[in-house]
């Protein structure tokens, strides 16, 4: 039995830079008042609980939102994890064609995280960073892309379950 696990996170620092960015932006006025005196509480209280629910974001977007995926005798399995509800699953007998591509994640998806094309024969995406990704094609005609940062590894187990099926079939 032949296994594929990835875990990836948010880690780009592109990603860090804006978001630290955002963060500061948002406790500007904050910081920047000189007359504590003379502020309302009720309006120190909104941009307080504001600046919470910021910094909250940055913290889960950083530490613990992750793409999982794993591909294994099942079939494949992927999501976003913390997130509520369970995790996507599709089974070997759903599955008409595997395999791992290079894609345009704005040209073909409009960026990164959980994406829905506006093309059915492009499907939904499920991406963290760069351009490779492994191609889900069902036999209901829909389609899921899922990124990757392992190419090798995922072709390996793919091929090794896509061949093996083949085989038994003759």
């Amino acid at each position: 039995m032949r296994v594929f696990v990835e875990n990836q996170k948010f880690d780009q620092t592109w990603l860090r830079v804006l978001l630290i960015s955002v963060a500061l932006i948002s406790l500007w006025p904050v910081l920047s008042l000189t007359d504590w005196e003379n502020v309302d509480s009720s309006a120190l209280m909104t941009v307080s609980i504001s600046i919470a629910i910021t910094l909250g974001m940055i913290v889960y977007l950083l530490v613990l939102l992750r793409l999982e995926t794993r591909i294994d005798e099942q079939g494949i399995s992927y999501g976003f994890e913390p997130l509520p509800g369970k995790m996507n699953h599709k089974s070997w007998d759903e599955i008409e064609n595997l395999y791992v591509r290079e894609y345009s994640p704005i040209g073909e998806y409009g960026g990164w995280g959980y994406r829905v094309s506006f093309s059915k024969s492009t499907g939904r995406a499920y991406n963290v960073s760069g351009n490779l990704g492994i191609q889900i094609e069902l036999k209901n005609g829909r389609r899921v892309l899922v990124g990757t940062r392992k190419k090798e590894e995922a072709e390996a187990v793919i091929n090794y379950y896509t061949k093996k099926d083949q085989n038994e079939a003759y």
